[in-house]
C-alpha cells in the first residue's frame, strides 16, 4: 500500500502544484488588467490636472492683460488730463502776461487805527495810482499753486479710478 501511496501523493501534489500555478496565472493577469486601467485612469487624471491648470493659467493670463489694458487706459485718461490742465494754466498765465486778461485778487485794506477810522490827521485825497498787483513772486507762487492744485486733483481722481476699477473690483 505504501507505494500506492507515495504515487498518490506524487499526484496529488503534482495537481495541487499545477492548480497553484494556474491560480498564480490567472491572478498575475487579473492583477495585470486591474494595473493596466489604474495607469489608464491615472493618466487620464494627469491629463486633466494638466489642463485645468492650462486653462486657469490662460483665464489668469487674459485677466492680467485686461487689468493692464484698463490701468493704461486710466493712466492715459488722466495723463491727458494733466497735460489739458498745464496747458490752460499756460495760457491763462500768457493771456495774464500779455494784457489781454487781467488776474483779479480779491483784498482788502486793513484800518490804520483801532477804531477802523481813517485818521483825521491825514488829509483826504485821490490817489491816481495804478490798480493794485501781486508782486512778481507772489504771481508765481500763484501760478505754481493752480499748476499743483490741478496735479493733485488728477493725481487723485486717477488713484480714486485705480482702486475703484482694479483693487475692488471682484473676480468671478
Amino acid at each position: 500500500m505504501i507505494p500506492y501511496l507515495n504515487t498518490a501523493l506524487v499526484k496529488v501534489a503534482g495537481i495541487l502544484a499545477i492548480g497553484i500555478t494556474v491560480g498564480l496565472t490567472i491572478n498575475a493577469w487579473r492583477l495585470g488588467a486591474d494595473i493596466a486601467d489604474l495607469k489608464a485612469e491615472h493618466s487620464q487624471q494627469l491629463t486633466d490636472i494638466a489642463n485645468a491648470a492650462s486653462t486657469a493659467a490662460r483665464q489668469a493670463l487674459e485677466q492680467q492683460q485686461r487689468s493692464i489694458t484698463a490701468l493704461a487706459e486710466i493712466d492715459r485718461k488722466y495723463t491727458d488730463e494733466i497735460a489739458a490742465a498745464q496747458l490752460e494754466t499756460d495760457q491763462l498765465r500768457s493771456a495774464v502776461a500779455s494784457g489781454e486778461r487781467r488776474l483779479r485778487i480779491k483784498a482788502s485794506c486793513p484800518a490804520t487805527n483801532s477804531n477802523s477810522m481813517p485818521d483825521a490827521a491825514n488829509p483826504a485825497s485821490v490817489d491816481d495810482a495804478a490798480s493794485p498787483r501781486l508782486t512778481g513772486v507772489a504771481e508765481r507762487n500763484y501760478w505754481l499753486l493752480r499748476d499743483r492744485i490741478a496735479l493733485a486733483t488728477n493725481q487723485v481722481s486717477a488713484l480714486q479710478a485705480y482702486i475703484k476699477g482694479s483693487c475692488l473690483k471682484v473676480t468671478p
